[in-house]
């Protein structure tokens, strides 16, 4: 007994010594840099486990007092996953990462005042204080709010389809697939109206729409044909893509096995096609090849084709209307830094690296590669020239691993050198294949671990390089308990895979209590099935 209570005595004091450290670490007359973190999505929450906390104040504001697992948010819309296995209260998060220091306030950032450097923010929440506005002085300020899903300027679009980015889409979504269902069993509702009621079209082929349509095909064909048998002949799923196919982003071959399984699954595509008006219950498409339109009626359609900027980060780049001229985002350059504003940072999908040119410094990066000043390059000069460039240039990256196959298809006239033009074509070359780095949970990852070693290398005074993105992969479920993976140069599809991308899955979960809660659900759809409930 005795053992007992000097043990939980000892316990009090550690704990109470904790409390001590923590208000000892905000107090004003100690003063640290202030960095404040706007987001608590995959950028942010990297970002704030990798961060030495000792050595800044840090405060974090966001609506969304939870990090979400959004790779998984398809599965939660039709059951497969319950939607608070994939989400971990940014309190809980900081606590486990030992980061307690950081302060967190929820609410929204309406502007960004980078000349004060200040922040201006706004209780959002329905029970509010008498004043709901406040603001927050900075040191460094990290961007890293997300986006919103990009319409095109298409009428309709905002009032009559549902978006996928949050949890509070999901839930919408499953309502209103139980709705359709629901309203489709009634007695009087006619054959036709049956088959509009349950006609499910997605907008996108991306990886979040060609997930979902497996998702809601798997949803149909197992678990809502044993509760309306009758129905499900009439159930339709349709994918409307705007390129030649989904996925394009990833392999070719990645590709075609999707589509393959689509087929395979009876999920109707039509690619090349573009959505010029949506109504309620209906909309408009556009078959760009023929330019003939036909008119496609829909229970439910959802809307995933991209990102575009959301208010704060517009009314930012507003400000400086001759630096910011993006319209996707924040542009930064390769340390993560914003164009034009001091101590200013922005990471995920909210921004965008500035990809520099290199045909507009061809004639002063050959002057520097020819070494021996005779009016051409050796194979040894323009491999130096790639890895010591390379950092700036990250267009050339890839051709460091190729530099004699690049250097024999540039050569022309196969004298072994390359001339002052033969070298222009080449850069030429490298920068129509610059593309922008992908609106994804990997990248937005990587860059707030690199922003966080550069916060801590900050102050040991370690050198600091530029953000360099290492692709590990790209995973996609298509239904039917198959995925698509792409892994370095192999592509990987079937059941084999899906097992695969399951795992990778839930092993990067942030908690144990995800991972149990997540291999859970899957357990209990295996055995009992999805959940059919409306709420």
């Amino acid at each position: 007994m005795g053992a007992l209570i000097s043990g939980t005595a000892a316990y009090v004091i550690y704990r109470r010594e904790q409390l001590v450290l923590a208000e000892e670490r905000f107090d004003p007359t100690k003063r640290k840099p202030r960095l404040v973190i706007l987001g608590t999505g995959w950028g942010a929450a990297t970002m704030v486990k990798d961060l030495n906390l000792e050595n800044y104040e840090v405060a974090i504001v966001s609506p969304r007092n939870y990090f979400l697992f959004t790779p998984l948010l398809p599965s939660t819309t039709v059951g497969t996953i319950d939607f608070r296995s994939i989400v971990e209260n940014i309190r809980s998060y900081l606590r486990r990462h030992r980061s307690n220091a950081a302060m967190y306030y929820e609410a929204s950032c309406t502007d960004i005042d980078h000349v004060n450097k200040k922040v201006h923010c706004k209780d959002e929440s329905d029970v509010r204080s008498a004043v709901s506005t406040f603001e927050l002085e900075y040191d460094y300020l990290v961007i890293a709010v997300g986006a919103f899903n990009n319409t095109f300027g298409t009428p309709g679009v905002r009032e009559n389809t549902f978006f996928l980015k949050d949890i509070n889409d999901s839930i919408c979504i499953r309502r209103k697939i139980m709705d359709c269902f629901e309203t489709a069993n009634l007695p009087h509702v006619s054959p036709e109206e049956k088959q509009k009621l349950l006609h499910f079209v997605i907008v996108g082929g991306g990886p979040t729409g060609v997930e979902f349509a497996g998702e809601l095909q798997d949803f149909i064909k197992e678990d809502l044909v044993r509760h309306f048998p009758n129905l499900c002949r009439y159930a339709n799923v349709t994918l409307i893509q705007s390129a030649d196919h989904i996925l394009n982003t990833y392999a070719a071959a990645i590709s075609a096995y999707a589509e393959k399984n689509f087929q395979k699954e009876e999920i109707e595509l039509i690619t090349n096609a573009r959505v010029t008006d949506v109504r309620a219950g209906e909309m408009t498409v556009t078959l760009k090849k023929t330019k003939e339109e036909k008119v496609i009626p829909f229970g439910c359609c959802i809307w995933s084709t991209g990102i575009a900027p959301n208010t704060v980060v517009k009314r930012f780049c507003e400000s400086m209307p001759n630096i910011q001229k993006n319209r996707k985002g924040v542009t930064t350059d390769h340390f993560m830094r914003v164009l034009g504003a001091e101590g200013v940072y922005a990471i995920g999908d909210c921004a965008t690296v500035e990809q520099r040119a290199l045909k507009n410094k061809f004639v002063d990066l050959f002057a520097q590669a020819d070494a021996d000043g005779d009016g051409s390059l050796t194979q040894a000069e323009f491999a130096e020239l790639i890895r010591v460039v390379t950092p700036e240039y990250p267009q050339l990256k890839e051709y460091a691993y190729k530099v004699g196959k690049l250097f024999a298809e540039a050569d022309i006239n196969k004298d072994g050198e390359l001339s002052i033009k033969e070298f222009e074509q080449l850069l030429e070359y490298a920068d129509k294949k610059m593309t922008d780095l992908p609106a994804t949970a990997q990248v937005a990852s990587q860059q707030g671990k690199y922003l966080a070693k550069s916060f801590n290398d900050m102050v040991t005074g370690q050198p600091i390089y530029p953000f360099d993105y290492k692709h590990k992969g790209s995973l996609a479920y298509v239904g039917g308990n198959t995925a698509v993976a792409e892994i370095g140069n192999q592509v990987l599809g079937g059941l084999a895979t899906w097992y695969l991308w399951r795992s990778v899955y839930l092993s990067q979960q942030h908690s144990l209590r995800c991972k149990l809660s997540i291999a859970w659900d899957w357990t209990k759809t295996i055995i009992f099935g999805r959940d059919t409930s409306r709420f």
